[in-house]
């Protein structure tokens, strides 16, 4: 199954558009999502167009064209040609900017020329009642819709004559998003050979350093042997609590240090339980339910992990035997506590 690629627009004016860039998007195996052709799924007893927003959320990129009509209000809005006031097609651009989704937009000319005169008597318009006569725009709210889109630094806008435009523009686009994959593919193999080097090192330098903590041992009395390996133990703690206070970050709202220290105590259980049960790769899944399962595993009473370095599972998994030891789990929570970085609360 291809990408879901949701359509954004108002209905009446922009119904033959469409249709046709719907048309257009299954040309690419990708997987059009369109309200009129029954898409969308929606849930009984809640408003229609939050079944929308749900659905955009769960899309791969969303195109939204702009006509000279602005919609239908949102859920608990009210239509009013004059005041501002939210439309389902608004709603669905500011879900798909709340989920992080890939936007297309398109504006049609004869909208974003008007467009610039309302810029240009934006004062008298907005602020001295001024009332100036558009012929390709109905309501004044579009303007104000296209502003807020224009706010966001990382939205491209592009305006369309006829729907050949979109489709041009997009033709273009995903060839270059295809491009780019393969100059991926190709990082990949690079980063794979490297992985593979750094792999045989790793084992050569724990072959020296059998052989080193051989010689050491004999070279050593019994007490100073006892000494040695208290000293590895320490180690093997102190880097297990690095890589966690390197890579997690979270919000919390403790109000003691006994609620701190229940939290430190708890992540370390659940690191270790998840990569035992291989589980922590669940971060790097395509999948938003994988993801949302995996985050959903670090939510604690009074906390909350909001962002895990990327390749901390693979640091991590070369200490997996001694993270599931009871006493190292004690003695990485106990360094944590002590990092007044990661942990702010002292003990009082």
């Amino acid at each position: 199954m291809g990408p879901k690629v949701f359509i954004s627009s108002t209905f009446y004016d922009l119904k033959f558009v469409r249709e046709d860039i719907g048309e257009f998007v299954k040309r690419y195996s990708f997987e059009a999502i369109l309200f009129e052709n029954g898409d969308i799924g929606y849930v009984p007893g809640r408003p229609l167009d939050e079944s929308c927003y749900h659905y955009i959320s769960r899309s791969d990129m969303v195109i939204l064209i702009i006509g000279g009509l602005y919609g239908s209000p949102a859920t608990d809005e009210v239509e009013d040609k004059f005041k501002e006031y939210m439309s389902i097609t608004r709603k669905e651009f500011q879900a798909a900017k709340d989920a992080e989704i890939p936007i297309y937009v398109f504006i049609l000319s004869e909208v974003d020329a008007e467009y610039w005169v309302y810029q240009k008597n934006y004062d008298g318009i907005e602020n001295h009642g001024q009332k100036i006569a558009f012929s390709a725009t109905k309501n004044i709210n579009v303007f104000r819709f296209i502003m807020s889109i224009r706010s966001y630094p990382n939205v491209v806008i592009n305006t369309f004559r006829k729907t050949s435009d979109i489709k041009d523009y997009l033709s273009g686009q995903w060839a270059g998003c295809f491009l780019h994959y393969l100059e991926l593919l190709r990082s990949d193999k690079k980063n794979t050979e490297i992985e593979n080097s750094l792999v045989t090192l790793k084992k050569n330098i724990e072959q020296i350093n059998l052989m080193v903590d051989e010689v050491g041992k004999k070279l050593l009395g019994e007490t100073e042997v006892k000494n040695y390996e208290e000293i590895k133990k320490d180690q093997t703690i102190s880097d297990i609590k690095n890589i966690i206070a390197n890579s997690f970050t979270y919000t919390s709202w403790f109000s003691t240090y006994e609620q701190q220290s229940d939290f430190v105590r708890l992540l370390v259980q659940k690191v270790s339980q998840m990569l035992k049960d291989r589980t922590f790769y669940l971060y790097l899944s395509e999948d938003h339910d994988d993801i949302d399962r995996f985050y959903a595993e670090f939510k604690f009473d009074n906390a909350i992990v909001d962002n895990i370095k990327p390749g901390v599972e693979i640091e991590l998994k070369t200490y997996l035997d001694d993270l599931q030891k009871e006493w190292v789990q004690q003695g990485v929570a106990q360094e944590l506590l002590k990092d007044k970085k990661f942990c702010p609360i002292e003990l009082s």
